[in-house]
């Protein structure tokens, strides 16, 4: 009986220890991201990266006017229950550079939300066409209970925040 008594108390002690473990209350559910438009020449005239919010859809219809396409999915756009964020890398010297969405996944966590991307960069020993390009991303995620957005690369390294 002892035993037993022992046993159930060790099991309520792990449970209560689980449940209280960091990170666990603060957990939302994951999002996904689309990637909307991927682009090497959408007109930032600036060296430094950036991330902004396409509010609405006159402001969607200047970036489109921007990067010069015609975006089909734009009479889709809810912006009511999506979030359109543009991320830029800035203006770059060649064509080796690229932003790529790598994990649709967004993490929420409480009110922070990670989007993951690529940042690529080109190796110092290759030759590339010596062009000015200006890459960036277009993505929508669900609108839900956060209020930032920090954009990460691959590696984990802090590249951007949203405040929304």
């Amino acid at each position: 009986m002892k035993s037993y008594l022992k046993q159930l108390l060790i099991l309520l002690g792990l449970v209560f220890i689980a449940a209280c473990q960091p990170g666990v209350k603060g957990m939302a559910k994951p999002l996904t991201a689309t990637l909307l438009y991927q682009g090497q020449q959408c007109g930032r005239q600036e060296p430094s990266a950036a991330v902004s919010r396409v509010a609405d859809e006159q402001a969607l219809a200047a970036l489109a006017k921007r990067v010069g396409k015609t975006f089909s999915f734009a009479d889709e756009v809810d912006f009511e229950q999506q979030l359109l964020l543009l991320v830029e890398m800035g203006i770059k010297p060649t064509t080796g550079y690229r932003l790529l969405l790598s994990d649709p996944i967004v993490a929420v966590n409480q009110a922070n939300a990670v989007l993951r991307l690529d940042w690529r960069q080109p190796p110092s020993d290759v030759m590339l066409a010596q062009m000015l390009t200006s890459p960036c991303l277009l993505l929508s995620l669900p609108l839900a209970d956060y209020t930032e957005v920090d954009v990460v690369d691959a590696e984990g390294k802090h590249r951007l925040v949203l405040d929304l």
